[in-house]
């Protein structure tokens, strides 16, 4: 019967390539142990000085570069420039709700005034406060405004006043015709819901170039009718002022004090349509 030869026969050749294939195997590992090994050499201490000289040198340039103060305008300060300017929220906090309400600082001052800065804080960034000339500025701008005629504007126009919507300024029109005209632009005290903020903005915008064109009436002659015409009186008002053209022969304006709830507002009002 034939014998089966083993798998793995150790061969001369066979055994060569074996031994060899150990070598590398051991070489490879002796060079990879060898690389992986570090190796550490202490640091001179000297060597270590001069590092952490330079590293000073670095920071100390650093924090020169940040104390360096360069001229600013204060109406313009930002938090982050406070902060590094060293001024505190409290004071800050005062110069932004000035500016808030629309003003300039003009002067240092009236900065130190505003903000209340510490005295030796102030002192130190005094120097470097840049100011424009708002006041003038804003005094040249105002004068440019060209101003209508309030007499001759549309409702529309009254819409560019800050404060007015589309009921005021309806209001403003119809009071306007109701009175035959602004004679003074205090009449506009008279419209229902305008208060003196607004009516300072509208004065700001419009003016009376002329003055409405009134046929005034003499009193001595006007009929009841007449009288309760008249803006500013009214029927039972117009009743009074003919119960004392009766009583009296001749009546003059002066005459109306006589008459309750006539005052010299009121009587200044009438004489712009009786005398």
């Amino acid at each position: 019967m034939r014998s089966r030869r083993p798998f793995f026969t150790p061969t001369k050749p066979r055994s060569y390539a074996i031994l060899l294939l150990a070598a590398i195997l051991l070489l490879y590992s002796f060079l990879l142990e060898s690389l992986s090994y570090e190796t550490t050499t202490p640091l001179a201490v000297d060597e270590m000085d001069r590092h952490q000289a330079f590293i000073d040198s670095l920071i100390g340039a650093q924090k020169k570069k940040n104390n360096i103060i360069h001229p600013f305008n204060p109406n313009y300060l930002t938090d982050y420039r406070a902060y590094v300017l060293g001024i505190d929220k409290n004071t800050i906090d005062r110069l932004f709700a000035f500016r808030k309400s629309g003003k300039f600082i003009n002067s240092a001052a009236e900065f130190k005034r505003i903000t209340q800065m510490e005295d030796s804080l102030f002192e130190a960034i005094k120097p470097f406060l840049k100011f424009n000339n708002f006041t003038k500025y804003r005094k040249e701008k105002v004068f440019k405004i060209s101003k209508k005629d309030i007499n001759e504007v549309e409702e529309y126009d009254f819409l560019k006043v800050k404060g007015i919507g589309k009921v005021l300024s309806s209001r403003i029109v119809k009071y306007r015709k109701f009175i035959k005209g602004f004679s003074t632009l205090d009449q506009l005290y008279e419209v229902y819901g305008l208060d003196s903020l607004v009516v300072d903005n509208v004065k700001n915008h419009f003016e009376i170039q002329k003055l409405p064109e009134l046929k005034r009436i003499k009193i001595a002659e006007a009929s009841l009718y007449d009288l309760s015409r008249i803006p500013y009186i009214n029927k039972e008002e117009s009743t009074e002022i003919i119960k004392l053209r009766t009583r009296q022969k001749k009546i003059k304006i002066e005459d109306l004090f006589h008459i309750t709830g006539f005052d010299s507002l009121k009587i200044s009002r009438i004489s712009l349509y009786l005398y």
